[in-house]
């Protein structure tokens, strides 16, 4: 049977990143694969105008808890309509372009409000990316 025939009408379909954090949630795979899942993966953050091709986004959405200073970004642009203003627009873009030019001081919010959500600290964030960019493949 297929997939197609039981889903929901007009529901997308989850992408690689929100069955990896779901299946996480489960605790069926390690948070670990999540992070890697996430750089390989391609999310939408929601910026005040269009960046320009290299820029980093000039006035990203984020979010303050406790002090400390997360970045916004989804895994879906359907998850990130609700919180878009009139002079908000979302960007589409690989993740590790976005995990690399983060401020070291600033965490990560990954689909803020959402069941399939997760923070990571920017101590957290910086030494994955720096575990990710430092990563020796012969190829």
């Amino acid at each position: 049977m297929s997939t197609e025939s039981i889903r929901p009408t007009g529901a997308r379909t989850a992408t690689v990143l929100e069955r990896a954090i779901a299946r996480a949630q489960e605790g069926a795979i390690d948070s670990k694969v999540v992070l890697w899942t996430l750089a390989a993966s391609e999310i939408v953050f929601i910026n005040q105008g269009q960046p320009q091709q290299d820029e980093f986004p000039s006035a990203p959405l984020t979010v303050k808890r406790e002090g400390s200073l997360f970045m916004a970004v989804f895994t879906s642009r359907e998850l990130a309509v609700g919180l878009l203003e009139s002079h908000h627009v979302p960007v589409h873009t690989p993740a590790l372009e976005v995990l690399r030019r983060i401020p070291a001081d600033s965490g990560l919010v990954v689909n803020p409000g959402s069941r399939l959500g997760f923070e990571l600290p920017s101590d957290g964030l910086r030494a994955f990316v720096l575990d990710v960019l430092e990563t020796n493949v012969a190829v």
